[in-house]
């Protein structure tokens, strides 16, 4: 029924008790000689069978629908103007010698079967190394909480919010080092369940990228541009790695080196697309060992930090699949 102010609605129900035996169309034609009313026997029929002796005396007035869509959008843009999220982002790195830059991931904090003793180890060697920057590809704390797969809270040797807080002390030791943060399978459980966003809490509280599900990052070395294609996980699988990341580049564009993670195993390779050299980089894992990977028949994580080595006056890329190795030579050059 069309929407009716509380003034018509009472003088039709005064008018009927009125004159109770007279039809709608009598009704109607006194309203509108009566009280200069627009309306039809057929509303005064509605209103009578609707609200027949009920009257509201203190009812509130709907808000008006225009007013309320404005509200909306002008509060969705407030809100979207919180959102730190880059898909492409352009860092300067101010060297005049090679750099390099690690990638590591699958840290897993607070899994009965990661290995902290490595996690610590090659963390702080990466804090100590001059001219090495770091991204780190997702998953750094194990996180199952109610909206994860059952199974994982049985391996847990810390909770869930000691994991977050212990990957955050990892991540502060990398500060100024560390470049971007992504969100990845596992810290998506937050997200999902609770609205908690950890690559935008480990962004905001680091000062650096927040790259959300991954993105582009061109990193200007001196007067040489490298491109770098990040995301913690792409379809593909662990099986045809070089695929994987093919399939990266080929929905969305070419970069001098796709680096990914998810799949527990380091992996360093080369290939070409669209006629144009091609690094392709896979960090490991410090979760050596989980039910799951047990399941898959004895499947084991490996860890493991890839390197690769950016010269600042020619386009030139160096890849190491050890961090010790991707070091090692990276002194040699800034010597």
């Amino acid at each position: 029924m069309e929407e009716l102010d509380d003034l018509t609605i009472k003088l039709v129900q005064e008018i009927k008790k009125d004159y109770p035996k007279e039809n709608y169309g009598v009704l109607a034609k006194k309203l509108r000689d009566d009280h200069n009313m627009s309306i039809t026997s057929g509303q005064v029929q509605r209103i009578w069978h609707s609200y027949g002796n009920v009257v509201f005396l203190d009812k509130k007035k709907s808000q008006n629908p225009e007013q309320i869509w404005k509200s909306l959008i002008n509060y969705q843009k407030k809100i979207k103007s919180l959102d730190t999220i880059q898909k492409r982002a352009t860092i300067k790195i101010n060297e005049n010698k090679p750099i390099g830059i690690a990638f590591t991931s699958d840290w897993h904090i607070g899994n009965l079967g990661s290995d902290y003793e490595r996690l610590l180890q090659d963390t702080n060697l990466m804090a100590e190394t001059k001219g090495l920057f770091v991204f780190t590809l997702g998953d750094e704390f194990d996180n199952y909480i109610a909206a994860s797969p059952a199974g994982g809270q049985m391996e847990a040797i810390a909770p869930p919010s000691l994991q977050k807080e212990l990957a955050i002390e990892r991540m502060e030791k990398l500060k100024g080092k560390l470049l971007a943060s992504l969100l990845s399978c596992h810290s998506s459980w937050s997200l999902i369940n609770d609205d908690f966003d950890f690559a935008k809490y480990a962004a905001n509280h680091l000062g650096i990228l927040n790259l959300g599900f991954g993105g582009i990052v061109t990193i200007s070395l001196n007067k040489v541009n490298y491109k770098f294609g990040l995301r913690h996980k792409y379809p593909g699988g662990i099986s045809n790695p070089i695929a994987m990341h093919t399939k990266w580049l080929q929905n969305n564009e070419w970069v001098d080196v796709v680096a990914n993670a998810h799949y527990h195993h380091p992996f360093v390779g080369i290939g070409a697309f669209q006629g144009k050299k091609v690094h392709f980089i896979r960090s490991g894992s410090y979760k050596v060992k989980d039910r799951y990977g047990e399941k898959l028949g004895g499947y084991e994580g490996i860890p493991g930090c890839p390197v690769v080595v950016l010269f600042p006056n020619k386009n030139k890329i160096l890849a190491f699949d050890e961090l010790e190795k991707g070091i090692e030579y990276l002194n040699y050059l800034r010597k």
